[in-house]
């Protein structure tokens, strides 16, 4: 079957030119063939693109080809496959014939599959495109009728191939390589050059000279032979250039082509990549390296941190003498139990536990022994409750019990019971570190009772109302345990009272400020002061803060206090400053209410304003539980409290939440050491570790610390041994009226400083 259309030719006499008619799934439409070289194939990349999916991605090839005998005459070449020797996976078909190439004729058929056709022919210039398509109205053009041919045809072109082709025959058929700007290569079967398009001959003129043992056809023919390849790709290195050969063997002709394409940039690129690569890897090598001891610096100083902060976590949450959970801890616990118990409509119980005549053992028998018998309550009171019953030690000799899944009131009754019951064996302690025991010690407890919800529906009236029952079981003789009830609140006219007082207090002025001096103990210079607040109530007398500051947190009041305080204690130190103490910055403690008023920042900045204080001589305290009611707020608060340059300090650290992490996302300047470690320094280990940790701790986040309630001499050589820098407190200084603390600096200033004396 020949390749030859059957289509009846039309002579035109009007100038013509050559179009593609396509059909496929995207309908029909008109190709003009204007360039010299097309790809057809279903991807989109391709001049031709054919929606059918029987379509290879790269089909068929089309060439124009010049036509040496007669000026400006040319025709189309199609190719199976692309230039480089791929072949479409269906073939080529033309007319219903499977061919490898074929110049095309004026209505040959191009079949791609069941479901695309494209039809060449030449068309007169003055056709339109609609004129055109209307060819296949009559001419039946776009029949796809089912293909009839031997898959296993020898691939060839038309008949008239099989005859010698004459000298303008093969000039015309090698034109389409002339156009191709790479070099192409063809030999026979001898290995013999049978033609060079122009890019082989220019680039490689010595081919025609010694063909046989040139680097491009060395091996070519027998590996053809050999292993029977039709195609493969080989690269050839030739005067310090590399070029990937792509090789086919034209059966039809018995000729090989080979395909040269000049490579010598990727490969200089592929070798200085491999230079750049081992580069690379030694840099890589020596960073990582580099990192690796980095990471186990990095793990080693973490594991000291983490270390750090579990010692701090572990002895601000327990207490140390009985590792019992201490206030802190116990009153998360009631605060959860609390919240679950709302949740689900539940009861619980708290219990205060205070041991009667304990102060009489401690001061006959010595504190050692006093410490062992509270070691040894502990462990008895632990063994008696429930599993989940958590039991903190409050202070001193008190405890605390929460029974948080009660039915009722009975339950509570039970575990007082076996408390009482636990302690009434006597008690063999060991007196100093000899194997002397001491007599028989009994010691009797009196609990207090408060239940939820009937006594208190929050943690604090819990504690209080429990706090009022024991006090009531001590009255009645002790060795006892008694519930609350509303009546033991003796004290609630006094209170509302004093509520009373202090609100005239505000208006009257009665409130007094007085100063306590912070030094630094290496240097001897006085670095600030502490504002403290006093309440000098004509009928009562000097009140305590401690009596005062929780009732006037409760009720609001804490917020003209504070600022007051804030506005009187700045406008002191600025008078300082002018007086000549240079250098003093000032204190001021800043209550959880008011460190969440929405306008604090604005009123500190107007009452530096006001004042003519420099920001970097205000030092505002706050505590750890007022940071953690809200870190987020606390977060941006502090950070623009910093941005404007006033000082941070962290107040009774220790005593709170002591979490690294909070450390360092505040911008804190000052660390407080609570004075609750520093009273019991001395016989207390414990202590000591406490505030040797939290002393390299503020070094290595670069704070300052301050030791607070130093009263004695050996108190200061212990936190001087420690490399505690600043200290406050009766040692050094009571708090002083404005006057007295004057005339203090004054004469302070006078003195030679050679160390902290007594004053």
């Amino acid at each position: 079957m020949s390749c030859t259309s059957n289509l009846k030719g039309t002579v035109n006499k009007k100038p013509s030119h050559p179009v593609l008619l396509v059909q496929d799934n995207k309908g029909k439409r008109i190709i003009h063939l204007d360039q010299n070289i097309y790809s057809l194939g279903r991807e989109s990349g391709n001049s031709i693109v054919i929606y059918s999916k029987l379509v290879s991605r790269r089909h068929a090839t089309l060439l124009r080809v010049t036509n040496p005998g007669l000026k400006n005459a040319y025709s189309f070449q199609i190719l199976d496959g692309d230039l480089q020797g791929k072949l479409s996976t269906n073939g080529l078909i033309i007319n219903k014939k499977q061919c490898f190439s074929k110049e095309l004729q004026p209505g040959d058929k191009i079949y791609f599959g069941g479901d695309a056709i494209v039809i060449y022919l030449m068309i007169d210039s003055d056709k339109s495109e609609s004129e055109i398509l209307e060819l296949d109205q009559s001419d039946d053009l776009f029949t796809l009728s089912t293909l009839t041919f031997d898959p296993n045809d020898t691939l060839v072109t038309d008949n008239t191939y099989n005859q010698p082709l004459s000298e303008s025959a093969l000039i015309r058929l090698a034109s389409f390589p002339e156009l191709i700007p790479i070099p192409i290569i063809e030999i026979n079967l001898f290995g013999e050059i049978t033609y060079l398009n122009p890019a082989a001959f220019l680039q490689f003129p010595e081919l025609q000279a010694t063909p046989e043992n040139h680097p491009f056809l060395a091996g070519i023919v027998s590996t053809i032979e050999n292993k029977k390849k039709k195609f493969f790709v080989q690269e050839v290195e030739v005067d310090n250039l590399f070029f990937e050969a792509s090789i086919y063997y034209i059966i039809e002709s018995g000729l090989i082509r080979i395909y040269l394409i000049d490579i010598t940039q990727r490969k200089q690129a592929e070798k200085e990549l491999k230079r750049s690569h081992q580069e690379l890897e030694i840099k890589v090598e020596q960073r990582t390296a580099q990192l690796k001891q980095s990471l186990a610096n990095l793990e080693a100083e973490m594991a000291e941190r983490l270390q750090a902060e579990a010692l701090i976590r572990y002895q601000v949450l327990h207490d140390l003498l009985t590792g019992l959970p201490n206030r802190t801890m116990f009153n998360e616990h009631l605060t959860t139990a609390i919240n679950y118990a709302k949740q689900n409509g539940s009861m619980l119980a708290v219990m205060f536990i205070n041991l009667d005549r304990f102060k009489t053992i401690n001061e006959t028998l010595g504190h050692a022994v006093g410490d062992q018998l509270l070691q040894s309550i502990s462990d008895r009171l632990t063994r008696c409750l429930r599993l989940g019953d958590p039991l903190a030690r409050w202070g001193g000799d008190e405890f605390t019990v929460l029974l948080p899944h009660i039915h009722s009131v009975k339950d509570a009754i039970k575990v007082a019971q076996r408390i009482m019951n636990a302690l009434k064996p006597a008690f063999y302690l060991q007196i100093n570190e000899t194997s002397t025991l001491t007599p028989p010690l009994h010691i009797s407890t009196s609990i207090g009772i408060a239940t939820y919800p009937q006594d208190g529906e929050d943690a604090q009236t819990l504690l209080i109302n429990a706090g009022a029952a024991l006090y009531s079981a001590k009255a009645n003789g002790r060795n006892n345990y008694q519930f609350y009830l509303p009546e033991m609140n003796s004290q609630a006219s006094s209170l509302l009272n004093l509520e009373r007082l202090l609100h005239q207090a505000i208006e009257r002025e009665e409130f007094i400020i007085y100063y306590q001096p912070q030094v630094n103990i290496k240097t001897g210079k006085i670095t600030g002061m502490e504002a403290l607040v006093r309440w000098q109530q004509p009928e009562l007398g000097l009140v305590p803060p401690e009596q005062f500051i929780p009732i006037a947190e409760e009720n609001g009041l804490i917020v003209n206090i504070s600022e007051w305080v804030l506005r009187n204690a700045c406008a002191q130190n600025k008078a300082w400053q002018d007086a000549g103490f240079s250098g003093l910055r000032m204190g001021i403690n800043l209550s959880p209410r008011q460190f969440q008023e929405p306008h604090l920042v604005q009123l500190v900045a107007d009452i530096l304003a006001e004042t003519g204080l420099a920001p970097e001589f205000l030092e505002l305290e706050i505590t750890e539980s007022t940071v953690m009611q809200n870190v987020e707020f606390a977060k941006t608060m502090l950070h623009i409290l910093e941005e404007m340059g006033v000082h941070i300090s962290m107040d009774d650290f220790g005593t709170g939440y002591s979490s690294l992490s909070y450390l360092k996302k505040f911008p804190f300047h000052t660390l407080k050491i609570d004075q609750s470690f520093v009273r019991e320094l001395k016989d207390n280990l414990q202590d000591m570790a406490i505030i040797s940790a939290i002393i390299a701790l503020g070094r290595s986040l670069n704070l300052r610390i301050i030791a607070e309630g130093v009263e004695t001499n050996e108190q200061l050589e212990l936190l001087r041994r420690l490399d505690c820098e600043q200290i406050q407190g009766y040692f050094f200084s009571r708090p002083l009226t404005v006057e007295n603390a004057t005339k203090f600096m004054q004469e302070y200033w006078a003195q030679s400083w050679n160390g902290v004396t007594t004053q």
